[in-house]
């Protein structure tokens, strides 16, 4: 018997040191992520920094309250040319669509461009993106080549392509016309 009551201070001995390493290892602990988990947390900010930039593009917050919350009532009977906006989006609800849809552009285009006949006679291939901006009332402005051929002939033809373009069907946003940036390769290949 008495050795059982011996070993009792040595079991309490035990117990004690065995709760003060699991208070040490307790308040050391640290919180561990996967790589998964990391690689989770990136892209989810990587979004959120997409749809904060976005957001600013267009002069809205996905965040903020609605527009009639932060609007007092007599500015809401404005007349309908304050309700669109000057600022120019790059995304928008419904992005603006060329009369007819894609296929009807690329035929379009299939007719509109001509090949400049000093390129094609020196074999000069090449593509151009056109930048453009379709207005609230679907109009082509402020066209520009956002990435050139590295032929001046070429990229004259695609922004003359562009500027010749019929009135779109403009881009809407929360019910209301804005003006959307777009950009378009025109491809020149000779056959």
């Amino acid at each position: 018997m008495n050795t059982t009551n011996d070993n009792q201070p040595e079991n309490k001995l035990r117990t004690n040191k065995a709760t003060e390493q699991e208070n040490a290892n307790a308040k050391s602990a640290k919180v561990v992520f996967t790589k998964r988990q990391i690689a989770e947390l990136v892209i989810l900010l990587l979004v959120l920094v997409g749809v904060i930039i976005i957001a600013r593009q267009c002069n809205t917050s996905p965040f903020a309250e609605s527009q009639s919350e932060q609007t007092p009532i007599e500015q809401q009977e404005a007349p309908e040319e304050s309700a669109t906006t000057d600022d120019i989006c790059v995304v928008a609800e419904q992005m603006p669509e060329f009369p007819g849809g894609q296929a009807a552009l690329i035929e379009y285009l299939s007719h509109q461009v001509t090949y400049p006949e000093e390129a094609q006679a020196n074999g000069i291939e090449g593509r151009v993106v056109c930048s453009f901006v379709v207005d609230t009332d679907g109009s082509i402005t402020d066209v520009e080549v956002a990435r050139s051929s590295g032929d001046a002939s070429l990229d004259q033809e695609a922004v003359r392509a562009v500027q010749s373009m019929p009135q779109w069907q403009p881009a809407q946003m929360d019910g209301a016309p804005v003006s959307v940036r777009f950009s378009l390769p025109i491809n020149f290949t000779l056959q």
